[in-house]
This record gives C-alpha cells, structure tokens and sequence, in this order.
C-alpha cells in the first residue's frame, strides 16, 4: 500500500509516517513538505455521537500538482482510493485527472464518499463533484448518513435510488449504521445485520475500517 499526498515535516507528519512505516504503509510523495499537516478534532455528545471540528486550508497533503500525482502512481497499482474531503471542489480537477490516467492504465478506483458537507467551499459544486467522479468507480461506499446529506430533499429510498444508477457496475457498499450493512453489485444484493458488541463505545473510523476490511 502506498500513500500519495505529500506528508508535512511538523510532529503530526512525523507521527502519520511513523505509523505508516509500522503498518507496512509506502510514502509515495518525492519530499515531506513544510506546510502544516491538515487537522480533525473529534468531540462526542451525550450520545456519544461524533463531531468534527476540521483545519484543511494550506496545509501540506492538498499542497500537490496534478502532474505529480499521476508520475507518483506506481505502475503495478491494482486499486486506488481516495474519497471525502479529498473531492474538496478546489481540488476536484486533479483528482478526476488522476482517477482518469490510472483508467487509462486499467486501475481499479474505489472512493469512500464519506460526506463532510460543512467543510467545503462549495456545498453544490461538491455534490455535482462526486455526481461526476461515480461514473468512473468500480468500488463504492456510502452510508445512509452520507446519502441524507447528498440528497436532503429525497426520501432515504429515493436518495439510494438515485445514487446507485450512478454506479450500475460498481461493486456498491452500503451501511445503515445499527441496522447493518448491503453490498450491491449488478449480480447480487447480500444483506447483513450488524454485530452487537457487549460494550458498545467509540464509532470513530467504523465506517473505514468496514471499508477497508472490504
């Protein structure tokens, strides 16, 4: 696994690459960069619901050509990945050019849509983004949560409705949070119920590990 966006100098980058290189993670970028890393802050209510406070702007992963990227994509790709507030708008064009170049090269594109619809600059131009970018995906994921947020004005069938018949040949997973999880593909639907814990606690990253457990 290699991981594409460059990594700042500061102690969050020192600290994101020492955890990559334990996990057996690559460094794809040519140089580490003097920007600030980009910052999540998660608060839980009394629910235990998560909320984020997020800092993205100048900071050193965003801070990369579309050139580079393409030349930093190793030739024996199989999958890339990327999704959320990666498909930021000011960011869309080199990310589609991207996900176009490694097509051409018969990469498989997964995306993780991951909704974060306060943290854009543009709420519509993010969700014509996304619209744009399925097209081009073999693998999807997206929660029931996610597609309320793309489409506030649909019921939350019409919302997955609406969504899949953007991605009729990917493989789409679908989760529902406490009510478990669909995978759809043009073949098959297979429907899970969630696990029940004994302690149920922190939720913060269920969603990627599903995903990357995928």
């Amino acid at each position: 696994m290699i991981f594409l966006s460059p990594i700042s100098h500061d102690m969050f980058g020192d600290n994101c690459l020492t955890h990559m290189q334990l996990h057996g993670v690559l460094y794809g970028a040519p140089h580490r960069h003097d920007l600030h890393s980009s910052v999540a802050i998660v608060t839980l209510d009394t629910l235990r619901q998560p909320h984020y406070s997020i800092y993205r702007h100048h900071v050193a992963d965003r801070d990369i050509s579309t050139g580079l990227l393409v030349a930093c994509l190793p030739e024996a790709t199989r999958i890339l990945h990327t999704g959320s507030l990666a498909l930021e708008p000011e960011d869309l064009a080199k990310v589609k050019t991207l996900l176009t170049a490694a097509r051409a090269k018969g990469v498989r594109i997964s995306i993780d849509i991951n909704i974060r619809m306060d943290f854009v600059t543009d709420k519509q131009a993010y969700i014509a983004g996304i619209e744009d970018l399925m097209p081009l995906c073999d693998y999807v994921k997206a929660s029931d949560e996610d597609l309320g947020r793309l489409y506030p004005d649909l019921s939350l069938n019409g919302a997955v409705e609406k969504f899949e018949a953007l991605i009729p040949d990917a493989l789409f997973a679908y989760t529902e949070g406490d009510k478990g999880a669909l995978l759809h593909t043009s073949a098959v639907n297979i429907a899970l119920p969630v696990i029940q814990p004994d302690v149920f606690g922190d939720t913060v990253g269920a969603g990627d590990s599903f995903y990357s457990m995928l």
